[in-house]
């Protein structure tokens, strides 16, 4: 695709993108000279994009027809029944504690029963996705392989049944039916909304480290993850791993089970992750977090060694994902983000 210099008359705002949350700033749509889905489309092929994507140019649909998907952002009970609880503080629903549904798993076949993924309205998935809309299509599996096992048991009891040795031949035999399910739920949402982008949710980490030890992982998870994930690059989409914590150590992992891209959150160390593994991993990084009310000139300074350091000869491209619904940031970033990343990745080019 031929290069095309900046030009200031690409900031005009042409319109809005509905947002995916409740709470976020509007997503606004710019005279670029390239869609965002192609612009994202071109990082999939390996290729250098246009500029740095952001949220702005994703089009999310959480899937509001579907139990988990309401539960998780409202409250209300998911895929199982089990009942979920709105948290302000956090924008989402987390199980309401202090009752766990299983307190052993080797019972989990006489009290867990797996859905049936035809009795759901597939057909509105089809409007979030509508041919005018120019961004990349994203969908999110919700409660991926340990976050359900915590939705049974509760966290304490899901921690401990993991590495218990009397349980892990019921929770293997359990994450792999889970697979099964998961797999089923892909291909519904192949069907009928054909997602460029499929993000699995499965938390692994505090903010100060990782849940359990790599070893866990690759004998509890990647098994079953493994096969989620590739039948996801099998069906055409790319794979996107939802997974908060303090989790740098486990990049490897990451890779390992399949993933494509993943947005490590800042209590991680984005630069070390994006110089070992950015060749990868398409990774999201933060922006720095630059005060409302300065002026433009001081935004686009504050911006400079971050664009500088992302935009290099050699090196990968990188998203920005700037989750400004609980602090408020400045409300030029993106454009600032937009524009310097478009001059300097055309320098590259």
């Amino acid at each position: 695709m031929n290069r095309i210099p900046f030009s200031d008359d690409e900031l005009k705002v042409i319109g809005e993108y509905p947002v995916p949350f409740p709470g976020m700033p509007p997503l606004l749509k710019y005279n670029t000279p390239i869609t965002p889905a192609q612009n994202y489309e071109m990082v999939i092929r390996g290729e250098r994009p246009f500029w740095l994507p952001t949220m702005s140019d994703i089009n999310m649909s959480m899937g509001g027809f579907l139990p988990d998907n309401e539960a998780r952002l409202k409250g209300g009970k998911d895929f199982f029944g089990l009942e979920w609880v709105f948290v302000p503080v956090a924008g989402g629903a987390t199980r309401k504690p202090g009752a766990p549904y299983i307190t052993d798993m080797n019972t989990w076949r006489e009290k867990i029963a797996f859905p049936d993924l035809n009795q759901y309205d597939w057909k509105s998935l089809k409007d979030n996705f509508k041919p005018d809309d120019d961004r990349i299509s994203f969908v999110t599996i919700l409660n991926g392989i340990f976050e359900r096992l915590i939705s049974f048991m509760d966290f304490a009891g899901a921690a401990m049944a993991i590495i218990d040795e009397d349980q892990e031949a019921a929770i293997k035999e359990f994450f792999d039916v889970q697979a099964d399910f998961y797999i089923k739920l892909v291909d519904k949402y192949m069907e009928y909304g054909n997602p460029r982008i499929i993000s699995f949710h499965d938390d692994w980490g505090s903010q100060m480290a990782p849940f359990f030890s790599a070893d866990t992982i690759r004998r509890m998870i990647l098994p079953s993850l493994k096969r989620v994930l590739f039948h996801i690059q099998k069906r055409g989409a790319f794979v996107d791993m939802h997974s908060c914590g303090k989790t740098e150590s486990l990049a490897p992992l990451y890779i390992e089970a399949g993933v494509q891209t993943w947005t490590p959150q800042p209590m991680n160390n984005q630069k070390k992750l994006y110089e070992n593994y950015g060749d990868k991993l398409f990774l999201g990084v933060s922006p720095p977090y630059v005060d409302p009310e300065v002026s433009e000139e001081e935004l686009y300074a504050a911006l400079k060694d971050f664009i500088d350091f992302y935009c290099r000869p050699g090196k990968p491209p990188v998203a920005v994902y700037a989750m400004s619904m609980h602090k408020k940031t400045h409300p030029k970033l993106g454009e600032a983000i937009y524009k310097l990343s478009r001059i300097a990745l055309n320098k590259l080019a």
